[in-house]
């Protein structure tokens, strides 16, 4: 049920989080490359339904042909070069890992632009359409179109879900979150009250539960009115800057994380030391000059560790372990080991020809051989006769 109600796309991603084969794949030999294929798997589904296709029978059978005619199925090419910052989309991550990750901007609001307006369309309940009352020119929202409002919001928070999930799973090593927070009186020309801003963020949770209410999760704007809640009751937050609630599921969760705030005075400081800290260009080369003579002073010690050659390099071709055969045969005349087993003096060990290989069969040694030229002619007469 869930393809037709929800799309393939969906089904797929359910798949993936149920089963987590997903993060199961990373974990095997060549898990970026496995990770990548799924995830292309998940964005030709959903090309597949933007073109009005629908059913997972058919999705199938499209699979299926491509594969036969080897279309459009090659592998997906993750592309990751080191020693260089690439900028990409949620999206264009997918599959790839980084060893810093910086995901900006959380605090943007998503695009909801599929819920605003006089029409409202979805797959499932059809079209919502604002009311206009022509008696008195008021425009009125009917229940249907509220309810397809809630359900295409609904269907665009789980996407933005699952493109955080892809976000904070693509860094090795570091992740760093970066977004702004509006003060916590909503004006936003007011000084930042950091306190006020973290204990509204705990006002959101719930004391018993560790997952944030339906009901937050719904009315969510931005990334931030995920994580700001989700980190808020962890002892990292709650011992810096207090706690409004008692929670204590997290004392002995083993996470990391530093949170920080910057508000205008910090930015500015902060300028200021990066400009305090600037060099002028030529004292930059004179720092360089200065830096390379001391560095020629190690140029034969660079030389010598290049050009170092193993002074036991015979030992590196012999084995921990020889049998006494093994160090006898190192000491053979080198005429025996070209010549193997082999002696001119034994004539016995001549290689003779196999019966196949001689030009007349042998004369079998069963019988004597009078017996058997008797026994041959009479049959050699008959024959000839």
């Amino acid at each position: 049920m869930l393809p037709k109600q929800d799309g393939l796309v969906a089904l797929i991603w359910e798949i993936y989080q149920q089963t987590g084969y997903l993060d199961y794949v990373g974990g095997m030999p060549g898990g970026y490359q496995r990770q990548t294929n799924l995830h292309a798997l998940y964005e030709r589904a959903a090309d597949y339904e933007k073109n009005g296709f629908k059913g997972l029978f058919r999705f199938v059978l499209f699979i299926e042909r491509m594969q036969d005619r080897d279309d459009d199925l090659a592998t997906a090419v993750p592309n990751t070069s080191d020693n260089m910052v690439h900028v990409m989309t949620i999206h264009g991550s997918k599959g790839l890992q980084f060893p810093i990750v910086f995901l900006n901007d959380i605090g943007k609001q998503f695009n909801q632009q599929d819920t605003r307006g006089r029409a409202i369309l979805n797959d499932h309940l059809g079209i919502g359409i604002s009311y206009l009352n022509t008696e008195t020119r008021e425009i009125q929202e009917p229940l249907q179109k509220q309810a397809v409002i809630d359900v295409t919001k609904n269907a665009g928070l789980s996407e933005e879900m699952r493109k955080l999930y892809v976000a904070l799973t693509r860094a090795e090593q570091r992740l760093f979150l970066v977004g702004k927070v509006n003060p916590a009186s909503g004006d936003k020309g007011s000084t930042l009250d950091v306190e006020s801003v973290v204990g509204a963020w705990q006002a959101k949770t719930e004391e018993t539960d560790l997952l944030l209410p339906t009901a937050e999760r719904n009315s969510a704007k931005t990334y931030l009115d995920w994580i700001g809640p989700a980190i808020s009751r962890h002892p990292v937050v709650t011992n810096t800057y207090g706690d409004s609630q008692i929670f204590n599921k997290l004392q002995d969760d083993p996470s990391s994380f530093t949170l920080t705030f910057y508000d205008n005075t910090k930015v500015v400081e902060g300028k200021e030391q990066v400009g305090n800290a600037a060099v002028e260009p030529q004292e930059w080369v004179k720092r360089q000059n200065q830096t390379g003579t001391e560095a020629n002073g190690n140029a034969q010690q660079i030389v010598d560790i290049m050009n170092f050659k193993y002074p036991h390099q015979a030992a590196t071709q012999t084995t921990a372990y020889q049998s006494v055969s093994e160090i006898k045969r190192l000491f053979d005349d080198p005429d025996n080991v070209q010549l193997g087993n082999y002696s001119q003096v034994d004539s016995s060990q001549m290689i003779k020809p196999g019966r196949y290989t001689q030009p007349s069969l042998a004369t079998p040694t069963l019988f004597p051989k009078t017996a058997q030229k008797s026994r041959l002619q009479p049959r050699l007469g008959r024959q000839l006769i």
